[in-house]
């Protein structure tokens, strides 16, 4: 059988299904968990910036996603050690910062979006506001798969083979 003649035969449930859009959020603030915070490269030029992607934890927008960006240049940096330590991480050393990341995943933040025009350009910009921690708890460790599935689990029940009943 085609891939046609399988697929022709959802097509109802295909007209029918609804498409959400997925259109930004709007400007207010929102009780997120941070999903990610990684280093990497900007597209264009390789500039060095943190990524944050937020999840919406309550209210009519949850489960929707949020990034942010902290580009990692001179006259940028007091934003980003704004941020950091908005979101709790109190970071002496910028070196670090790639080691301190993970206390970072499923921490609960409060963040703010804005929307302003430039002066320059008449062109509207958004940007996004860490104001503060809402709850410091972090479960996941990136490498730690086990971690990632059992939340809150320190580490696997430790059973002997001949206990497991199957």
């Amino acid at each position: 059988m085609s891939w046609a003649a399988i697929l022709k035969q959802y097509q109802d449930e295909y007209k029918q299904a609804e498409v959400s859009s997925f259109d930004e959020l709007p400007d207010g603030r929102y009780r997120v968990r941070v999903q990610a915070a990684r280093l990497k490269e900007s597209k264009n030029q390789g500039i060095p910036m943190l990524e944050w992607e937020f999840v919406v934890a309550e209210g009519k927008y949850e489960g929707r996603h949020e990034w942010k960006y902290n580009l990692i240049v001179p006259d940028r940096i007091r934003w980003l050690k704004q941020d950091l330590f908005n979101a709790g991480l109190d970071l002496e050393e910028l070196e670090k910062l790639e080691q301190e990341l993970p206390q970072l995943l499923d921490r609960v933040l409060e963040i703010e979006i804005k929307t302003n025009k430039s002066e320059k350009t008449g062109k509207a910009y958004r940007n996004v506001y860490i104001r503060k921690v809402i709850d410091y708890k972090s479960f996941r460790k990136p490498d730690d798969s086990f971690a990632e599935r059992h939340p809150g689990q320190k580490q696997p029940y430790d059973i002997a083979d001949d206990d497991l009943p199957f």
